[in-house]
C-alpha cells in the first residue's frame, strides 16, 4: 500500500463534509475510489461514480498531474508520495451558428 495525498475541489469536500486534502493508503486508483466510496457513502458515489462504480464522464482523475485516462485508467498504480486530484471536467464557451 502506498501513502498518497488526495486533493479534491472545495465543492466536493463541502458535500462530503471533509477537508480538501486527505492522506490515504491505496495501491491503485481503483482501490482509492473504493475506500472513498466506503468512507463517504452515497454522498461520494452520487457525485463522483456512475452506477458501475466508475468515475462519471465529467469527473477527471490525475495522478501527479497526469490524467489516468492516459495511464492505466483505474488500474493506475499508486506510489508513496503520489498526489491524486479529483476534478470535474470543465466545459464552456459559445457555439456560434453561421
Amino acid at each position: 500500500m502506498a501513502r498518497v495525498k488526495l486533493i479534491m475541489t472545495s465543492t466536493l469536500a463541502m458535500y462530503l463534509n471533509s477537508e480538501r486534502e486527505l492522506h490515504l493508503e491505496a495501491s491503485s486508483v481503483r482501490e482509492l475510489l473504493s475506500q472513498l466510496s466506503e468512507r463517504f457513502g452515497d454522498a461520494f458515489r452520487q457525485r463522483v461514480l456512475d452506477e458501475n462504480g466508475k468515475p462519471k464522464s465529467f469527473v477527471v482523475l490525475y495522478v501527479n498531474g497526469k490524467n489516468i485516462h492516459f495511464a492505466e485508467g483505474l488500474d493506475t498504480k499508486l506510489n508513496d508520495g503520489d498526489e491524486v486530484l479529483i476534478l470535474p471536467a470543465i466545459g464552456g464557451g459559445i457555439l456560434k451558428s453561421q
